[in-house]
């Protein structure tokens, strides 16, 4: 799936700022918790505290603990770089055997990680700057796919 925008600055002033995507991930209905894994394009670095519910492990955000009722992860992520490739983002729920990648084709600006009991939400942010009558074209990816593919690599992976 694809999603392509397109923001023309019909005014006289400069348009500054960040757009970005919420991605609330739920997947096969399941709650989120072990088996549950955010992979990245590069090594995120947490910039607050994950309360013990969750971790990160070389490129992967995993789930510690089940997330119960109202509890919830909201985490800002550093660690990416200035260019387009790191805007590569998967989201599997190993239980169930499925899997999101997302993919921009703009520089990450600011990523958050955030997690409610059934919801799995990187979101990742670009930043726009649109001179007076210009217009400025994006896009974002969307593979969803089993985990029997691969997306980092290509070819076969582990079957959970």
């Amino acid at each position: 799936m694809v999603i392509a925008y397109s923001l023309k600055n019909t005014g006289s002033k400069v348009i500054d700022t960040t757009q970005f995507n919420h991605n609330f991930f739920v997947m096969d209905g399941q709650t989120t918790g072990p088996g549950v894994v955010a992979r990245f394009q590069f090594e995120p670095r947490a910039l607050n505290d994950f309360a013990g519910v969750a971790e990160v492990r070389s490129k992967e955000i995993v789930f510690l603990k089940k997330l119960e009722g109202q509890q919830r992860v909201y985490v800002n992520l550093d660690g990416y770089g200035s260019t387009a490739s790191d805007y590569k983002i998967a989201v599997e729920n190993r239980n169930a055997g499925i899997g999101v990648a997302i993919t921009g084709d703009k520089p990450l600006a600011k990523l958050i990680f955030w997690s409610r009991s059934r919801v799995v939400g990187p979101e990742p942010y670009i930043h726009l700057r649109i001179d007076p009558g210009k217009t400025e074209n994006w896009e974002n990816r969307y593979r969803f796919y089993t985990l029997d593919e691969e997306y980092f690599k290509g070819g076969k992976t582990r079957k959970k």
